[in-house]
């Protein structure tokens, strides 16, 4: 008979017994309403009953063999969490907490925030529910304030306060989640104890597990997992728990029983039911049912797959916390928007809580970099779009004043892009200053670091006007003369456009050249410039009758390439060449360590090239070193690659077996 069998008609043949439980007496109160035929087959049950309890409870670990063609499924593992990773969780989420006030004057609002997504981890995690109060104000012009306020939701009206505030301190009341430990219950282990109960492990047929757990309840128990021979948790797909009598319980139970049984063997004495009880309670009265009748807990548990091992997780009890908070907006600066709650405008208050410009907004709110955002009184169309602006403070007039430009994007702390309307001029505003220091008659502006290119115009469309390089504070650099200038943040690269070389065929060759951020011209004359100064390595360069070479960032030539055909910027240390009609590799000595023999080569990533030479039968494929050594011989069709310069994330795409496959800078075949 199985396990989970003997539970069942345990649970039957003591229904009756056990529905003592919630009395203080195991006997049945009906007993007396039986025939004598019904009450001797009440006691034989009885005796069975609590004969099956102690069968099931004595039964040591059955493991039978599970089925090796079942189809497992999987779900995410439960976690442990010991004091210090739940305190860290709650840290988290309490370091994104902030406050807002809205002044609507007399009266304010404090409406107090947490990260979203924060809150939803930690809530979903722990079942989250914090209640905040509020303890103390701390307003802008050093004046205090005490309370002891419960937040409504997450905001609070203060009555008659209207006045800025510079900081609060708040109280946050939840239930801090206990502690959760895990239990590991296998073949070797199949019982575990721990403070208050243990775990026991009675079988494991396949994917269904019996399990008897003591000192445990609903609250503390957290989640059983099963896993499989390789510890992956195993998808539970159902479970049938019940309560069974507590050690003291089954105490009482064995006397019951023993008296059950004399009754029985003396069963001819009695006249009637009525008698029977009689002596069933006399025998019995020394013997009541105890406070803890049933803390036995009987498990069946379903997996989808074939377990080996149990993991237990309990979790302790909450215990109520209290965290206190102080959360600041800032340093007391500038005045404070309020909105007047009787004639539903907006103006701006002191730290005193008066109005030093008096409402006059529809609508007005914090802008960025200080300024503020809002449409003037009676602007407020009553449909379509709000003309919302821009405006900055006249400290001397406590008005504010339109801006003459829209914001961009900031550069730093002190400078913003800034431009006239959508599509152009731009200019850069220094918010210290006040001042534009680079006046808005330039489009297309691009900044690194504090170097930036822009060119001269009113559109960033139109075709008009040269680029040049400046300073992100509008120092010039290079000159405003040519085609297109780019920098990287440490040198300006030019574009003069194209030149024609004469020759035997009517050759173009583009005018790139190449100054330092002083405004140098680091190429000499009659050399262009090709790719830029990347990572130490120096730059290409090239004459009108097309000779190469490398030069570094004085101008200095290190590496005379004029023997070469064609030649390639660096790339990882690593530059291609080519002569007739092979090609090869020279490193940063200028020293050919890649000879000239294929007809295809790769830029170098960081430690490897991929090259090709045609064969009879196809292109042949290797991966090699910068020292020539071949590393892999790829075998597919080759279908194409994504080679970025000075990195090491290239593709190399190939066909093998009717299907295409990627394999990255080193060669190993990727999931991609």
């Amino acid at each position: 008979m199985s396990i989970y069998r003997i539970f069942l008609l345990s649970g039957v043949l003591l229904c009756t017994a056990f529905g003592a439980y919630a009395q203080s007496s195991v006997i049945d109160e009906d007993l007396g309403k039986l025939s004598l035929q019904e009450a001797k087959n009440y006691l034989k049950e009885q005796v069975e009953a609590i004969g099956q309890l102690h069968r099931l409870a004595g039964i040591r670990l059955v493991v039978m063999p599970g089925n090796p063609a079942v189809k497992e499924e999987f779900e995410t593992p439960f976690m442990e969490k010991d004091l210090a990773a739940i305190q860290q969780d709650f840290d988290s989420l309490f370091r994104t907490v902030t406050f807002r006030q809205k002044i609507d004057v007399p009266h304010s609002v404090i409406e107090v925030k947490e990260d979203w997504d924060t809150r939803h981890r930690v809530r979903n995690a722990y079942e989250y529910e914090g209640q905040y109060q509020l303890k103390k104000i701390f307003f802008r012009d050093g004046t205090t304030k005490d309370f002891n306020e419960v937040f409504s939701g997450s905001s609070i009206t203060l009555e008659n306060i209207a006045k800025p505030i510079e900081r609060i301190e708040l109280a946050v009341k939840y239930d801090r989640p206990g502690v959760i430990r895990r239990l590991t219950l296998d073949q070797n282990t199949p019982k575990v104890s721990f403070p208050g109960g243990s775990a026991e492990l009675k079988s494991i047929n396949g994917g269904t597990v019996d399990l008897l757990m003591s000192g445990l309840n609903k609250q503390n128990l957290a989640k059983i997992n099963g896993l499989n021979t390789q510890g992956k948790v195993l998808f539970m797909s159902g479970n049938n728990t019940q309560s069974l009598p507590s050690e003291e319980m089954m105490k009482v139970l064995d006397v019951y029983r023993n008296v059950c049984s004399k009754a029985l063997d003396n069963f001819g004495s009695y006249k009637n039911t009525a008698e029977l009880k009689k002596y069933l309670e006399k025998e019995m009265q020394p013997y009541p049912v105890p406070a803890d009748q049933g803390n036995i807990t009987y498990g069946n548990y379903h997996f989808r797959g074939n377990v080996a091992t149990i993991n237990i997780y309990l979790k302790e009890e909450a215990k109520p916390e209290t965290r206190m908070l102080t959360l600041s907006k800032g340093p007391a600066a500038g005045p404070a928007i309020a909105r007047n709650s009787s004639t539903k405008r907006f103006g701006l208050l002191d730290n005193s809580g008066k109005w030093i410009m008096e409402p006059s907004f529809d609508m007005l709110e914090y802008g960025p970099f200080g300024f503020f955002r809002g449409v003037a009184g009676g602007a407020m169309p009553k449909e379509g779009l709000i003309p919302v602006k821009d405006y900055a403070l006249d400290k001397q007039t406590n008005t504010l004043k339109p801006l003459p430009f829209e914001l961009n994007e900031q550069i730093n702390e002190e400078l913003i892009l800034v431009e006239r309307e959508t599509n152009g001029p731009y200019g850069i505003y220094n918010l210290k200053t006040e001042q534009l220091v680079l006046p808005m008659n330039y489009v297309n502006v691009k900044f690194v670091n504090d170097l930036l290119t822009c060119r001269i115009g009113q559109r960033t469309y139109a075709t008009e006007g040269k680029y040049g390089g400046f300073t992100i504070y509008g120092k010039s650099i290079v000159p405003a003369q040519y085609d297109d200038v780019e920098t990287d943040g440490n040198y300006f690269y030019t574009n003069s456009g194209e030149e024609e070389i004469a020759g035997k065929f009517l050759r173009l060759i583009t005018r790139n050249e190449v100054f330092d951020r002083n405004g140098r011209k680091i190429n000499p004359d009659g050399q262009y410039t090709i790719g830029g100064f990347i990572a130490g390595q120096p730059i290409l360069t090239i004459t009108k009758n097309e000779k190469y070479g490398f030069i570094d960032s004085t101008g200095k030539k290190v590496i005379d390439a004029s023997q070469y055909d064609e030649v390639e910027p660096f790339s990882n240390g690593m530059a291609i060449v080519k002569k007739g009609k092979k090609s090869g590799a020279i490193n940063l000595k200028g020293e050919l360590t890649v000879p000239l023999l294929y007809d295809n080569i790769s830029r170098f990533q960081e430690r490897y090239a991929l090259v090709q030479n045609y064969t009879s039968s196809g292109y042949k494929t290797l991966l090699i070193d910068k020292r020539n050594l071949v590393v892999k011989e790829f075998k597919g069709h080759f279908r194409g690659s994504t080679v970025p310069a000075n990195a090491n994330s290239a593709t190399y795409n190939f066909l093998e077996n009717d299907r295409v496959v990627v394999y990255d800078a080193d060669g190993k075949r990727t999931e991609k």
